[in-house]
């Protein structure tokens, strides 16, 4: 007994490692057998995917079985199974056709031979099972591991796969499992536990593919809404009844339902003709021609190559074989034959082939297209159809849609008629003058549909024409035959709309005239002198006949008002101001026939000959006594036009310069009209000049006269006080002149008010001029300044004058002649004297050396002056900005810089760049003044000194017992290279500088002042029982930002002397130590233990 139930547990073990190893495909064919007699074999044990085989774990095991006699399922328990891996097993017939097997009498002794196989309606063993039992078993072999399929869980293998399927048979075999709706399991009704097979799978890959076939055992029940398990109510339920209606887009009949249970299933109908189709939950179901009803079973497709199950039957085991889908639906169809629809089509335009009509009703909406003839055909369900003809023109009238019935088998006709869209045109006339019947107008132009269009119409009585059915579109309308004196109208564009009259209007226009006349000058075009072209007064004539008067305007320019068109003149009948009448009568040019528009503009130059005279002048020249005048021969004046301002600004044609020949005469050229200045520039040297006098010419060659005489030369003096440098006036009071005639006598001159006063220096006022009291008398002259105003230098250097008509002006009615004098501003020099303590040599006392130092001058030192205020000298220049930098000077091997000449004010000496070593030196604030007006340059010394850097070095000092006396330590500071002195003396490398004792807290100072260099401390001396600290704490001294560089010794740590009796004890521990290392030997025993891999497996065949 006990063999058979190892044997029974091996083949169990056999065909779940079947489920894990051989790839499976869903489409794969199931298993297929020559003979019915077959015999079992060892497939080999189940390894899953992660290396470790499937196997009993449990001793005592559980089965139900079914008792043949009793024919009742009995519980049977195993309390000492033999713990192994679990077998495969594969069924061989015959014929060598092997398959993988499943064994679904768990419990029951196998044997190797004497198989029969039977189908899974007549097989007993499989018939004892409940229905439930023989669906899950199906579906586990439809959805489990079939020897061919592929595995379709990620990281498993084909025994995993294998395994799965097996211990779901069991599981439903056994009647662990009760339902194929859900994945529950429990105990069975004998009291087998739940996980009696799973147990095996848990947490290991096999699982993952056990949860697999579950969920799609359970999916499978799920079929599509619209399908029914059940043939019988396919065949009687009209829920199930469904019609495939025809689709004339496709030419077949066919319908869509949807699947609200989202099943997913692809489909194959068993119907003859009818295919399925799916997107998402849409199936459509076609057919290509008509049927009455029929039922249709629907398979999954993935399944539709399983040709069933085979049940190896035996004297005791049962193994199943194969895959059969367990769960059809089915679902009742049919199609009644189409009819169809003909369209005929027909047009006003002869256009009736590629028009397209939408055909909507029972699910359809297609658009179809009339050929050549103007007919259409569709074949479609019968029904009820709307027909609506597409795109019909705007130049037709649209037809109404119409309500078409197709029947089964028949043709029903429907008729299209497409009509043209018309409109009228409607013109009405006016015209200028009353004039509007028998007006014709012509309308001509091609139609939106194509048509031509070329008519004619009259107007009535009242001005009216009309054209009627005319085809839309926009047409050319226009007047013809218009008389001369009208203006013709521009033709109009009329868009003629359906079913509606558009308007025109047309009138007729008289044509006009208006002109614009331009007055000019007969010489030059514009008006000359103080002539003018405005107040000319002209009139229009027509036929003779005076109409109207105008009068031209400021520009000499007049426009008339608007008249029809005639025969017109036009004359002058008063001449402008300053010229001569023209008696020119002209023809304006103004006939209708000329002209093609309503409003025309005439330009007419009409020219006036201006009003000229001469001037003539008689010029001598005495004191006014009674006497035989003398001729002032060579005297000239100008003549310019008043208005003009100048002679200068004057045009050629309004001025003249002449000169009195030697009787004295002098005549002009001929001047057009206007008011003229007389102006002497030329005479005898010591006479005065006639005053400016004006001369009126007025009439046509008319010479105008005059006689003059003139006195002796004379002019006040102007004095302005000038900056050399800018050229500028000095707004300054106080310059005083003399003033020296040219026999070198000092002018004196004389005032009344408030007394009689005579003086012979002259003073400037505070806008830095003066004018003298009394005028000089013509002749040469000299100027020299006897006092400099405030901030410049007096210039005593004689300027050399003339009182003369070419050097005066005009000034305030005043005859002057200006006399400008020059000072330059008094300046400044800085000298800085720059010095410092330098390291000048080098004193040794008792091994100890001594740096010392000396005061001397410092070279390459810069120097900014910069202003400290605007520097602004009296003539109001702004020579510096406060803020900007007058110059920059650096001192030389000396220590002296100088600067330039800078001008006076408050400025700010600056040290830029400082020797190394030194502090700089802080800012020097210098006012530098006006000291007097001999002296040009005025001069400041300053004295500056820099300090040199300095450092102080320290270091702390502890002792390793504190209440020892630090101050015993005793350090010294040395030289760490040569350092060399200004007059080549040395402190050499290891020279001792100082030395020096902590303080009570242990504080070092040294107090030399160092030169910069390399240096050391090390500590000379130690306390009794102390260990002399031998290292050497060096430096380096090159300078820093400040005036005293704080140096700390070793970083600022703390210098610690360690006491003799400390370095005692650590001696003797030492020595302790190398006892102990000298008693090390190691001995190494290497024990290699092997690990002896024992097989695991024990197979029983």
């Amino acid at each position: 007994m006990k063999k058979i139930i190892s044997k029974i547990t091996a083949m169990l073990a056999v065909v779940a490692m079947l489920l894990g190893i051989i790839p499976v495909t869903a489409l794969a064919a199931p298993n297929k057998f020559t003979s019915d007699t077959g015999t079992s074999s060892d497939d080999g044990d189940y390894i899953g995917s992660d290396g470790k085989y499937y196997e009993y774990t449990r001793k005592h095991c559980y089965r139900i079985i079914y008792n043949e006699n009793t024919n009742v399922w009995e519980m049977v328990e195993n309390p000492d199974r033999a713990l192994e891996p679990a077998e495969k097993f594969r069924i061989t017939d015959s014929n060598g056709v092997s398959n993988v097997a499943y064994c679904i009498a768990a419990g029951v002794p196998f044997q190797e031979t004497g198989y029969t196989a039977e189908s899974t309606d007549t097989a007993r063993q499989f018939q004892k099972l409940s229905n439930v039992a023989q669906r899950g078993i199906l579906l586990a072999l439809l959805y489990g591991y079939d020897g061919n399929n592929a595995v379709p869980v990620e990281g498993c293998n084909a025994d995993d796969y294998r395994f799965a399927t097996q211990v779901i048979i069991w599981e439903y075999e056994q009647q662990l499992r009760t339902s194929t709706d859900n994945t529950s399991i429990s105990s069975n009704a004998w009291g087998e536990p739940a996980d009696e097979y799973n147990y095996m799978l848990k947490n290991r890959p096999a699982e993952k593919c056990y949860n697999y076939i579950l969920n799609k055992i359970v999916n499978h029940n799920k079929i599509p809404s619209f399908a029914t398990k059940a043939k019988v109510d396919a065949e009687n339920n009209k829920n199930y009844l469904k019609q495939l209606e025809y689709n004339p887009s496709t030419g077949k009949y066919s319908a869509t339902f949807t699947d609200t249970n989202n099943s997913a299933v692809d489909i194959v109908p068993s119907a003859n003709g009818v295919t399925v189709s799916k997107n998402n939950n849409q199936y459509t179901f076609s057919s290509s021609r008509p049927f009455s009803k029929a039922t249709v079973r629907l398979d999954r497709k993935e399944f539709t190559d399983t040709t069933g199950c085979i049940v190896w039957t035996s004297s005791s085991q049962a193994l199943i074989t194969g895959t059969f889908d367990p769960v059809p639906f089915y679902l009742a169809l049919y199609a009644d034959e189409a009819g169809t629809m003909q369209i005929v089509k027909t047009s006003e335009t002869g256009k009736i082939a590629g028009i397209k009509f939408r055909i909507t009703g029972n699910g359809v909406n297609l658009t179809v297209t009339t050929d050549n003839s103007g007919k259409v055909s569709q074949t479609l369900a019968p029904g009820t159809y709307t027909v609506t003809e597409l795109e019909v023109p705007d130049t037709i009238i649209t037809p109404a849609s119409k309500t078409v019935t197709v029947t089964a088998g028949g043709t029903t006709n429907v008729a299209f008629s497409n009509v043209l869209k018309k409109g009228n045109v409607k013109v009405t006339k006016s015209s200028e003058d009353g004039v509007i019947a028998n007006i014709t107008f012509k309308l001509s132009g091609t139609s939106t549909s194509g048509k031509t269009v070329n008519m004619t119409a009259k107007t009535d009585s009242k001005g009216v024409a009309e054209f009627k059915d005319i085809p839309i579109g926009t047409y050319r309308l226009e007047e013809v035959g218009t008389d001369v004196r009208y203006v013709v109208p521009e033709a109009q564009n009329v868009t003629v709309s359906y079913n509606s009259t558009v308007g025109a209007a047309f009138s007729n226009v008289l044509k006009k005239w208006t002109a614009e006349v331009v007055k000019k000058d007969a010489e030059t075009d514009t008006a000359q002198a103080d002539a003018t072209l405005s107040g000319a007064v002209y009139g229009i004539y027509k036929d003779g006949v005076l109409v109207d008067t105008y009068t031209t305007d400021a520009d000499g320019k007049f426009t008339t008002k608007e008249y029809v068109c005639g025969n017109y003149t036009m004359k002058e009948i008063k001449a402008p101001a300053g010229y001569l009448l023209d008696e020119t009568e002209y023809q304006l040019g103004a006939e209708p026939a000329k002209f093609t528009a309503e409003k025309n503009s005439l330009n007419l130059n009409v020219k006036d000959d201006v009003i000229k005279g001469k001037i003539l002048i008689v010029k001598h020249s005495d004191n006014g006594e009674t006497q035989i005048e003398t001729p002032e021969t060579g005297a000239e004046f100008e003549i310019y036009l008043k208005s003009a301002g100048s002679y200068e600004a004057a045009d050629e044609s309004v001025k003249d310069l002449v000169t009195v020949d030697e009787d004295g005469f002098a005549e002009s050229k001929e001047l057009p009209y206007g008011t003229y200045t007389v102006h002497q520039v030329k005479g005898f040297p010591d006479v005065n000049f006639i005053n400016d006098f004006d001369v009126y010419i007025a009439k046509n060659e008319k010479t105008y006269k005059f006689l003059i005489n003139n006195r002796s030369f004379e002019s006040y003096l102007k004095i302005v006080k000038k900056d050399a440098e800018t050229g500028k006036t000095i707004p300054v009071s106080g310059a005083a002149y003399k003033i020296y005639d040219e026999a070198g006598n000092i002018v004196t001159m004389k005032y009344t008010y408030p007394v009689l006063t005579e003086i012979d220096t002259f003073y400037t006022d505070k806008e830095g001029y003066l004018i003298t009291p009394e005028k000089l008398g013509y002749g040469k002259y000299s100027l020299v300044e006897v006092e400099a105003p405030y901030g410049y230098v007096l210039n005593n250097a004689p300027v050399d004058f003339e009182i003369t008509r070419d050097a005066s002006a005009s000034e305030d009615g005043l005859v002057i002649v200006t006399v400008s004098q020059e000072d330059m501003p008094q300046k400044s020099v800085i000298t800085i004297n720059k010095s410092g303590s330098i390291f000048a040599t080098v004193k040794k006392n008792d091994d100890v050396y001594s740096p010392e130092y000396a005061d001397a001058a410092l070279k390459d030192v810069t120097f900014s002056i910069i202003a400290a205020e605007d520097i602004i000298t009296p003539d109001g220049t702004v020579r510096l900005k406060k803020g900007e930098t007058a110059c920059e000077i650096t001192t030389d091997a000396d220590g002296k810089a100088v600067s330039p000449e800078i001008y006076i004010g408050r400025y700010i000496i600056r040290e830029t760049k400082t020797p190394a070593g030194y502090v700089p030196a802080e800012d020097r604030n210098v006012l530098l003044t006006y000291y007097n007006e001999s002296d040009g340059i005025n001069y400041y010394d300053y004295e500056i000194v820099n300090e040199r850097q300095k450092a102080s070095v320290s270091l702390l000092k502890k002792l390793e017992n504190s209440e020892d006396d630090v101050t015993q330590v005793l350090f010294g500071l040395y030289a760490a290279e040569d350092i060399k002195a200004e007059d080549g003396s040395i402190i050499p490398a290891g020279g001792l500088i100082e030395t020096a004792n902590p303080d009570k807290d242990g504080r070092v100072s040294f107090t030399t002042d160092l030169p910069f260099g390399r240096y050391y401390v090390k500590e000379i001396t130690a306390p009794e029982g102390y260990i002399l600290d031998t290292n050497e704490y060096g430096f380096d001294w090159k300078g820093g930002d400040m005036e005293v560089t704080e140096i700390v010794i070793n970083d600022g740590k703390v210098i610690m002397n360690i006491h003799e009796d400390v370095v005692a004890g650590d001696s003797k521990e030492s020595k302790g130590m190398i006892v102990i290392c000298s008693l090390i030997a190691i001995v190494l025993f290497i024990n290699i233990v092997f690990a002896v891999k024992r097989k695991k497996k024990n197979r029983r065949r």
